[in-house]
């Protein structure tokens, strides 16, 4: 997952540098332990639809709240641009954890297994 990061960043497919977008890194101790990006859901033609990007979370840091602030600070940018956010997790854990966030599971619905409103804009 961070390898296509940075593939995509290095390409210029997604810098995170469009209008409401944003990539967030979490630090212990001065070492890179978390990271996590916003963008417009490039899946859909609403723009405000925002989605969720990248999250991982180095496993020594699992647990200890640091995905948690990654995604407060997301929700929190993103309340200012997007009325809902998306995301795609295939893994019962992360998903899981996405629940204990307030996302919503969606079925059905092409690209986006969690769905959280944020309200209007």
């Amino acid at each position: 997952m961070v390898d296509r990061l940075m593939e995509c960043f290095e390409s210029g497919s997604n810098r995170f540098d469009s209008q409401g977008e944003a990539l967030f890194g979490a630090e212990q101790a001065g070492i890179l332990v978390g990271i996590g990006g916003l963008n417009v859901d490039p899946y859909f033609s609403d723009p405000t639809l925002g989605r969720v990007r990248h999250l991982y979370i180095h496993p020594r840091a699992r647990r200890a709240g640091v995905g948690r602030q990654v995604i407060q600070a997301i929700g929190n940018l993103g309340r200012g641009h997007f009325s809902q956010l998306q995301l795609f997790t295939p893994g019962e854990s992360a998903g899981r954890f996405y629940v204990a966030l307030g996302f919503e599971v969606i079925r059905g619905r092409h690209k986006v297994s969690h769905s959280k409103v944020l309200g209007s804009l």
